[in-house]
């Protein structure tokens, strides 16, 4: 675990940065959303300037339609995760 997050140390970030990781990797490898069974879609949220939206922006996440939760929000929401690390 320590050579997965870079560390010698274990403390609640180097935890956290690892449960990350693991959060990733099943969210790669997830087709259909873990709480509605609907497909996932790859997540870009809108970005806003002035009110208006001028563009999305690329993340490596995925999102539910279906229940409109972000899969690895969700995945580190189960695993107890400090708010701070999420997506």
């Amino acid at each position: 675990m320590m050579r997965v997050v870079g560390t010698d140390a274990l403390n609640e970030d180097s935890v956290a940065r690892y449960l990350c990781s693991q959060a990733k990797a099943i969210e790669a490898r997830t087709n259909f959303c873990p709480s509605c069974a609907t497909r996932l879609k790859p997540w870009e949220p809108m970005i806003f300037k002035d009110g208006m939206e001028v563009g999305r922006q690329w993340t490596e996440h995925r999102w539910c339609p279906g229940c409109h939760n972000v899969v690895f929000n969700m995945l580190i929401a189960y695993m107890n995760v400090p708010d701070r690390f999420r997506a």
